[in-house]
């Protein structure tokens, strides 16, 4: 016994009885339960167990450390992730429009979020529906002119004139946009008490409105009288002499282009200097033309570069007229554009005459050169030959369709088109007998047979079958046929010999014959023997080496047929080997284990069906190609596929899996999967690569497709239609511990991560989840090409980055993804930091909330910074809970911040995208056509290519 605990007695005299590393308190050591190896300081918590695994002393029913235990296990505090919320009711300001400013209202709330009894007593926004934008403790100064309209609120906002909404709450009258104290004719009945004037003309201008000051001769009608100034086209002279204060002369007081002081320009039609000793030559055809270009400028239809047509005139300002265009004519009464006769014009083409000539039937339009030539005892083509369209056909006296002597024939009616009638007096006689010949003079009768009338001679046969001399033939009898009648060693009954032949003509090649496979080619076989001959390079005629010393494993490769063991023949296979199996259908139940690192390659459609029994379970790293995985049903991890460390996956259709959850976490726990049913078609502990695979129809508790613990490389991979579902055994908030945030442990419909993804050309359609119904995440995404389509969540976000993971997407898009959390977006939620660059983020719902969420700065572990480059969204992408102001800008206007979360409009020419941060990240916004028009922003550039 003093043995045993001398054992368990560290160094320094510290006992240490469950060997955790950690000595007991007894001892003078921090282990708090030194009979439980689970329980030392440092230990992952947790919650609501019973069980202080980390020795903190606290409450394991108080996970937010507010100090009050949590509702769910007979304590107060009604949400026991949030530290701010226990039983104390609280007074708050509602936003009911979203904008991030409220109105004023004081509103106290009971415990926790209100629920839906507790908004209808309330009525915060004169609903029972929640703020859109939340509670704030705080009420805002100053405080929401119109808090039910998402675009008014006090601050730097632009004004919208003329909607009746005062949108920046500065008090000023909608319709009097100049503050001039006028409104437009048409708008008096909205004047208010602050414009009392109506007929103002020009609303941008305070110096503009009836009874202002009015300059003469200005260009500016500042009294809105109707009167014209003076100086009509405002270019600084008046018509005729001076006048007030202006000199005169202008000649066209319409035209500011035209005065004394402008500079004359050739060909424009205008006098521009008013001087007419100075005017140009004008353009009196219109025809765009520099006047000494022009050969004919009373004519708009002629000048250089003009198409040349056979009209008399030279149209291309050449000095040629019709080149070209002048032909010979010849007499052409059919009409049919083929003369006859010698030539009688040269000239522009006339009606009635022919540029062509060789008409032989003039008189008929359907004869001609080039017509098609009928057989209707007329030369229809002009040439010479009347009906040279004879074919070929047989005579067929006896009307059995085979003919007997060739003729040629206009018309091939009654005549046949194959020949070789044998007597075509007699319709029952054909092509002939059907004849053999022995061509290798072995005795035996070639396989293929030919028709002839009469016995060929054999002259005939070596000429037209054989090819050879002394041949015989013979019409067909009960005899066996030779299967090469071109060798006389091949033969019925001839002894079979090792050469890869069939020489006795019973369909086998080298029966009887073994060998052996010589994988690493030293001359030594080895497994079970095969039929066929020793080649002495692949197979040898020995049965002498083994595999690394394993005697159950010899082959480097095998392949398997439908019928084979599938289990047998990975246990056979050597490390790093490659089994391949045939385009077939293999049923496997129990599921398969792979021991070794080795591939599995497909051929065809190959189908592993697991019957709903087991899952392909790879304890080394594996490579699974071409293959259809379906069918799988498996407790704990991976409901068709289970990976270790450097599971590839290529061309591979994995669908209809489950996980059952494991009775205990003590496995699930090792491999980080806290619900214990995790990864739905694939579970990989460590890294795992996919190309060209799809996972589709599969559930778990988290990662209803694919479950990765390690680094992830997924290339041109579709996830759809997968689902998380509520673990039977550890279903409930809290039981199944945290990870990463996913305390609910229904996390990741389609993907859930805890290493870093590379992600090319991914899609993940129709998942659901609780938390991130496509995507869940712990570890950074660096992505290209990621859509994230349709999916249904009902705690919030298609995709969700946790623990600070970064979320890097060019050419993405998450769309249409639904949310049943009215205070989670429905795209993506992230903690970390964010750059989405070329990505859409369109019709997510509800949009009542942002479909993109950043943390609040300040919380425990938010490291919120975005980035957005030519990024779309239907609608604003991001916004805060403690969010109190927007900014809206254009390009050469000086923002003004308000503090909180931050987003700008930046626009340039038809160029507009929003530009947003979470409160943490400053902004540069630039013009996509111009970029070096930029609005300064901050240290941190977004800007167009």
């Amino acid at each position: 016994m003093l043995a045993l605990l001398a054992g368990c007695i560290g160094t320094g005299g510290f006992l240490d009885l469950d060997d955790d590393g950690f000595p007991s308190i007894a001892s003078g050591g921090t282990d708090c339960d030194d009979a439980d190896p689970a329980v030392h300081p440092g230990a992952v918590e947790r919650w609501y167990d019973g069980v202080d695994q980390d020795c903190s002393g606290g409450s394991d029913y108080d996970a937010d450390g507010d100090g009050v235990d949590a509702d769910l296990v007979s304590g107060a505090d009604c949400d026991d992730r949030d530290p701010t919320v226990t039983t104390r009711p609280t007074t708050v300001y509602a936003d009911c429009d979203g904008d991030g400013v409220t109105s004023g209202v004081p509103v106290v709330l009971p415990c926790g979020e209100p629920t839906a009894d507790v908004l209808a007593v309330l009525r915060p926004c004169g609903t029972a529906r929640a703020p859109a934008g939340g509670f704030r403790s705080a009420a805002s100064d100053p405080a929401d002119c119109d808090d039910a309209d998402v675009d008014v609120l006090p601050g730097p906002q632009a004004e919208r004139w003329y909607d009746g909404a005062d949108r920046n709450c500065d008090g000023r009258n909608d319709w009097d946009a100049d503050g001039d104290g006028f409104v437009r004719v048409g708008a008096d009945g909205r004047a208010g008490g602050t414009a009392p004037g109506v007929g103002d003309c020009d609303d941008t201008r305070a110096d503009v409105f009836p009874g202002a000051p009015d300059t003469a001769a200005d260009g500016l009608d500042a009294d809105c009288d109707g009167t014209r100034e003076l100086d009509l086209d405002a270019d600084g002279f008046v018509a005729g002499p001076a006048s007030g204060g202006l000199p005169g002369g202008d000649c066209d007081d319409g035209d500011p282009t035209v005065a004394p002081d402008r500079v004359e320009r050739a060909c424009d039609g205008l006098d521009n200097d008013c001087d007419p000793a100075t005017d140009d030559r004008p353009d009196p055809d219109g025809d765009g033309l520099a006047c000494e270009l022009d050969c004919a400028p009373d004519d708009p239809a002629v000048f250089v570069g003009a198409a040349e047509l056979c009209n008399g005139v030279d149209d291309d300002c050449d000095g040629e007229v019709d080149e070209g265009l002048r032909v010979d004519q010849y007499w052409d009464p059919d009409g049919d554009g083929y003369g006859a006769g010698p030539v009688v014009f040269f000239g522009c083409p006339v009606p009635g005459l022919a540029a062509a000539d060789g008409d032989c039937a003039e008189g008929r339009a359907d004869v001609h050169p080039g017509a098609p030539e009928l057989c209707n005892g007329v030369d229809d083509d002009c040439s010479g030959a009347v009906d040279d369209v004879l074919v070929v056909v047989f005579e067929d006296l006896d009307g059995d369709g085979l003919g007997g002597a060739a003729v040629e024939v206009c018309d091939p009616t009654g005549f046949a088109t194959a020949g070789g009638d044998c007597d075509d007096s007699d319709p029952t006689v054909g092509l002939g007998a059907a004849w053999y010949a022995d061509c290798d003079h072995d005795g035996y009768l070639g396989a293929e047979p030919f028709l002839a009338c009469d016995r060929p001679a054999a002259d005939a046969l070596v000429t037209s079958i054989c090819g050879l001399t002394g041949v015989s033939a013979t019409p067909p009898t009960a005899v066996l046929l030779d299967c090469d009648d071109g060798s006389s060693a091949v033969r019925p009954f001839r002894s079979d010999v090792c050469n890869g032949v069939d020489d006795d003509c019973d369909g086998r090649v080298d029966e009887g014959h073994t060998a052996w496979l010589d994988a690493d080619g030293d001359g030594l076989g080895a497994g079970d023997p095969v039929a066929g001959c020793p080649d002495g390079v692949t197979f040898v005629d020995n049965a002498l080496d083994g595999c690394d010393d394993l005697p159950t494993r010899w082959a480097a490769a095998v392949r398997g047929e439908p019928g084979d063991e599938l289990q047998v023949l990975l246990d056979q296979v050597c490390p790093d080997g490659v089994v391949t199996l045939a385009d077939a259908v293999w049923p496997v139940g129990g599921g398969l284990h792979v021991d070794v690192p080795l591939s599995l390659v497909g051929e065809g459609t190959a189908t592993l069906d697991l019957l709903g029994d087991g899952r392909v379970d790879a304890h080394a790293p594996a490579r699974l190609e071409g293959l259809v995985v379906t069918n799988g049903r498996a407790t704990g991890l991976g409901g068709c596929v289970r990976g270790a460390d450097g599971l590839e996956l290529v061309d591979v259709v994995v669908s209809g899996c489950a996980v059952d959850p494991e009775p205990v976490l003590a496995d699930a726990a090792a491999e980080a999967c806290w619900t214990g049913a995790c990864g739905g078609c694939v579970f990989a502990s460590g890294a795992v690569t996919a190309s060209g695979v799809v996972l589709e129809d599969c559930a778990a508790a988290a990662g209803g497709g694919l479950w990765v613990g390690g680094s992830g490389v997924l290339t041109d991979v579709v996830v759809d239609g997968t689902r998380t579902e509520a673990s039977r055994v550890h279903a409930g908030f809290g039981t199944a511990g945290t990870d990463g945030g996913c305390a609910l442990g229904r996390c990741g419909g389609g993907v859930y991560a805890r290493g870093p993804l590379v992600l090319a050309d991914v899609r993940i359609e129709g998942s659901v989840g609780t938390d991130g119904a496509g995507l869940y995440t712990t570890s950074d995404v660096d992505a290209v090409g990621l859509e994230v389509v349709g999916t249904t969540s009902s705690a919030g976000a298609g995709a969700i980055a946790h623990d600070g993971a970064s979320f890097a997407c060019t050419g993405c898009s998450l769309r249409d993804n639904h949310t049943d959390d009215g205070f989670r977006p429905s795209a993506l939620e992230s903690d970390g930091v964010v750059m989405l660059v070329d990505t859409e983020v369109i019709g997510n719902h509800p949009d009542v909330v942002p479909a993109v969420y950043a943390c609040q700065p300040g919380q425990v572990g938010c490291t919120a910074r975005w980035t957005l480059v030519d990024t779309v969204f239907d609608r604003e992408p991001c916004r805060s809970r403690r969010r109190v102001g927007r900014v809206s800008r254009s390009m050469g206007s000086r923002p003004r911040w308000s503090a909180g979360a931050r987003s700008a409009w930046c626009s340039a020419g038809r160029s507009r995208w929003w530009a947003t941060t979470c409160r943490a990240a400053r902004w540069r916004c630039c013009s996509r056509t111009v970029p070096s028009r930029c609005g300064t922003l901050g240290s941190t550039r977004v800007a167009s290519r």
